[in-house]
Formats: structure tokens, sequence, C-alpha cells
């Protein structure tokens, strides 16, 4: 069984459940992986709000159990590429209308 931990939570030798994607989409740790410091900091700094992990009985550190995620991580970062591009596509829009009306008042 699963179980999600948040980043401060997680220790050194934390089997991965799930695998890990960074923001361009790419396999940043694969799962079944044995956690090691190095990335357990790099989970830490990118802003992840929790990972999955094999569950390990008798636990004692914070978890959240739950079955299945409405929306994972991954997910959530093709959300957000999608959104910074159609608002630079936007704006790129925007930008060439500007330019163009004011070419046309020379």
């Amino acid at each position: 069984m699963l179980e999600y931990i948040r980043p401060a939570s997680l220790k050194l030798g934390d089997k991965l459940g799930r695998t890990i994607y960074n923001t361009q989409g790419n396999v940043l740790i694969k799962a079944g992986i044995s956690l090691t410091d190095n990335m357990i900091k790099t989970i830490q700094t990118q802003g992840y709000k929790g990972v999955y992990i094999d569950r390990v009985e008798n636990s004692e550190r914070e978890s959240i159990r739950i079955q299945e995620p409405i929306i994972d991580d991954y997910t959530t970062i093709k959300v957000i590429s999608l959104r910074i591009k159609i608002y630079t596509l936007t704006h790129g829009i925007i930008a060439l209308q500007k330019i163009d009306s004011s070419l046309k008042n020379i």
C-alpha cells in the first residue's frame, strides 16, 4: 500500500511508490528507488506537496492516507505549463496588435 508523505517527513531510504516528474514532464526519480539525502533535498526544494512511498508499517511520521488523488503533481505541472503558454501567446498577440496599429499610423 502506498502512503502520501509530505517532503519534510521523508527519510533516508524511503522507497518511492510513484515516479516523480520535473516541470518539463521528464522523470526526476523513478518509482521503486530508495531515496538518498540529495533526492530528498531536491523534492523539498522543488515545491512538491508530497510524494508516494511504499507504506512502512508502524510509521510514526506525519502523513496523509488517501486512496487516490483527484490530481497529481504531474498533472498540476502540465496545467501550469499550459497556462503559462496561453498567457504568453495571448500577450504576444496583444503586443503584435499594438505594433500593427502603430505601424498603420506612420
